[in-house]
């Protein structure tokens, strides 16, 4: 009996591990002058603050991705990454984010860019 139970709690965790797909923010960057530099910082802390607080069960995770390291030169291939380039990748569906990013860029609005990037990441989620 006990080892029944053992196998039917395995097979539901396996399954809901199965199931629970974790996804990726992706934030490309390029080396910038030292005023640029600030600005594209500042606009990934606050990407990144989205994500850490949506999702604090880690089903999304962030990444700095530079576009400088030649490791990363698949990844930037297969995005047709620049700079500030944000791309929400998940087991079998993507979303880029660039749209929303860059719009915050220019007006602050900082519950667009909340509303924006988690509607985007739940469809990639589902």
């Amino acid at each position: 009996m006990k080892k029944m139970i053992l196998a039917v709690a395995v097979a539901i965790m396996s399954t809901t591990f199965a199931h629970a797909q974790k996804v990726e923010v992706l934030f490309f960057k390029a080396e910038l002058s030292c005023c640029a530099a600030r600005a594209c910082n500042a606009l990934e802390a606050d990407v990144k603050d989205v994500v850490s607080a949506k999702y604090t069960d880690g089903s999304v995770v962030f990444k700095t991705i530079m576009l400088s390291d030649e490791a990363n030169a698949d990844l930037i291939k297969k995005y047709n990454a620049k700079n500030q380039t944000v791309v929400a990748v998940g087991k079998s569906k993507n979303e880029d984010l660039s749209g929303i990013v860059a719009g915050y860029s220019r007006n602050k609005n900082k519950s667009v860019l909340e509303n924006g990037m988690t509607e985007k990441i739940n469809k990639v989620i589902k």
